[in-house]
Parts: C-alpha cells; sequence; structure tokens
C-alpha cells in the first residue's frame, strides 16, 4: 500500500476514535457521572436539636407537637434560601432543653414521613456529652432517615455552648476532639460556634469592621444563670453557615435585610427581642447588621473557618474544660 494512504487511513482512524464514530480499543462505554445539584431548590431538610437552633431564629421557636405543625418554617435559613430564589421546605424538630437522644426516643416516632434531602443536626452542650453517645444517636437517625432516601446527607452544628461561650459552662471536649471521627460517617461538620466564640474572645477580627465584640454580642443575657442561648446574630451565622456548606456558595454577599422583619414573623422583632433577652446588660449586636462594613466582613469569615476546617485539628487542655 502507498505510503500516503496509509497515512489517510491513520489518520482517518484516529478522527474516528476521537469523535466516537466507532468503538476503539476497549468498546465499554464510559459512564458519566452527573455532578449533583447542590441547590437547595425544591428540597426537603430538617432541623434537629435543642434551644440553640431556635433561640437566634435559625429556625423559630415552635410549640407544635405533630409532624405538619413542624413544617414550613420560615426562618433565617429559609429567608436566606428564598432570597437566593430557592423554594425549600423547612422541617423544624428543635426542642427546648432536649438532647438529641431524648429527641430520638420520644419525639421521632411522630415523624412519619422521613423522605429528606438533608438533615441538619445540632450538638448539645455540657461534657456530659461523649462521643461515643453522639455517635450512637446520629448512627440511630441516619439509619432510619437512609432507610427513607438512600441519597440523604447529614450536617452536625457545633454550636457556640460547646464552645464555652455561656455562664457556668464547660467544653464537651470529647465530642470536640472528635468531630473528624463524624466527619469520616459522611456528616459535613459546620462549627458555627468556632467563629463567635473566636470573635467573642477576640481571637479574630472582622475585616473591615469597627465594632468590639463580646460574649453579649452572640449570646443573651437574659439572667444570672442564662448567658448562653444564642441571639440574632449567632442565629444569623448558624444559619448562612449552613446554607453555605450545603450549596458551596460564598456567604458574601448573602442577604440579611430579613433579620429584624416583624412583617415576616413576629420573632424577627429585634426590639421585643433585645427587651426580653437582655435584662441584666447591653448587647451590640443590631450595631453589627446595621452595618454593611460589618456585615460583610463576618460572611468574609464565615467563607473562612468553613474552608480552614479548624476542627480537625482541635487540641484542648485539662484547664480548657471549664473555659
Amino acid at each position: 500500500m502507498h505510503t500516503s494512504v496509509k497515512k489517510l487511513l491513520s489518520l482517518t482512524l484516529a478522527m474516528c476514535c476521537t469523535f466516537g464514530l466507532f468503538a476503539c480499543g476497549n468498546s465499554t462505554p464510559q459512564e458519566t457521572t452527573q455532578p449533583e445539584d447542590p441547590s437547595l431548590d425544591g428540597k426537603k431538610i430538617i432541623f434537629i436539636g435543642d434551644s440553640f437552633l431556635f433561640s437566634g431564629k435559625a429556625v423559630l421557636t415552635n410549640k407544635g407537637i405533630t409532624q405538619p405543625e413542624r413544617t414550613g418554617d420560615v426562618g433565617y435559613f429559609y429567608q436566606i434560601c428564598k432570597a437566593n430564589g430557592m423554594d425549600v421546605t423547612v422541617t423544624n424538630f428543635s426542642y427546648s432543653g432536649t438532647g438529641n437522644s431524648t429527641i430520638y426516643k420520644t419525639y421521632f416516632p411522630v415523624l412519619q414521613d422521613r423522605y429528606f434531602d438533608y438533615v441538619v443536626f445540632s450538638g448539645n452542650r455540657g461534657n456530659s456529652n461523649t462521643y461515643a453517645k453522639v455517635s450512637e444517636t446520629l448512627d440511630l437517625f441516619m439509619a432510619d432517615f437512609k432507610a427513607a432516601n438512600p441519597k440523604v446527607k447529614f450536617l452536625f452544628l457545633v454550636t457556640s455552648g460547646m464552645h464555652n461561650i455561656a455562664v457556668e459552662e464547660t467544653f464537651p471536649i470529647d465530642v470536640l476532639t472528635n468531630l473528624d471521627e463524624l466527619e469520616k460517617k459522611g456528616i459535613t461538620i459546620v462549627d458555627w460556634g468556632k467563629l463567635v466564640a473566636d470573635l467573642a474572645r477576640g481571637k479574630v477580627q472582622v475585616p473591615g469592621g469597627s465594632l468590639e465584640y463580646n460574649n453579649y454580642s452572640f449570646v443573651k443575657h437574659k439572667t444570672m444563670t442564662d448567658g448562653f442561648h444564642p441571639n440574632q446574630l449567632a442565629g444569623y451565622i448558624t444559619a448562612l453557615m449552613t446554607y453555605c456548606a450545603i450549596t458551596g456558595e460564598s456567604a458574601v454577599g448573602q442577604s440579611y435585610s430579613f433579620w429584624n422583619d416583624a412583617s415576616l414573623h413576629s420573632q424577627f422583632d429585634a426590639v421585643a427581642f433585645v427587651e426580653n433577652s437582655y435584662p441584666m446588660g447591653p448587647t451590640n449586636y443590631p450595631d453589627a447588621f446595621a452595618s454593611p462594613e460589618e456585615m460583610a466582613g463576618i460572611q468574609q469569615l464565615i467563607d473562612r473557618y468553613l474552608a480552614e476546617k479548624a476542627y480537625r485539628n482541635y487540641n484542648f487542655t485539662p484547664e480548657d474544660a471549664n473555659g
């Protein structure tokens, strides 16, 4: 065969392989993996935890008993989704003074429809919580949710209380130092408490900000013994970090205009919130919301803390146990 003809055939063969006109080499078709859609539009999400979820309005205070009464929450998490054009159904399984193990035993049976796209667990404060207890409880929840939807995804929120932003509280050190073990179970860790703790203790500064933060910039000062429940700023940080962890979106530029809009829900009324939550002393968190520079800086820190994943390297000393 003439050399030029051989070259022509070789070129034709290469083009056929390249453009898929017929199979070359391994004839097994290659599967194309479609990336999962991180959008929350049309999705169902449930929040499970104690008052650290609803105190700051990430979800709302809800005393309902049945699943329908607990479905359709319009707290800050929902508002962030709405501001991004996402129609998400939020179920709120948060109960005051109730640990996740008690929620599983007492309230979870009420949940008849267990098909959710995302399940968000909020960690309980106090050093009586051990990793073994937390892990066992989460395993029970996860098995039941996976039975309804094998593709369900899980998140675990590390609260400010778990970082000892509280009155007469202690670190649950055994849980904090094993968060990477929860991650190995396929649970996304959202350590909003670390950000709040660092800001309150002056360990990090808000980029472009000028406010001086302390514990009561993020938690209530309701009584001499209640200095730990999150306020609206901490609730917004909780909601936004959760949203960004799920969607992969940046926190920078996200809306917060709803934070004190009582027309959306009476629980957003900031004047009433401050009057009820700070009889023992002042707070400056409304000043943060009033400042575009402060909020932009806090949003930058949310991105940074989500990316850094500091929980993978927590190392507490015995002195840390009591703050």
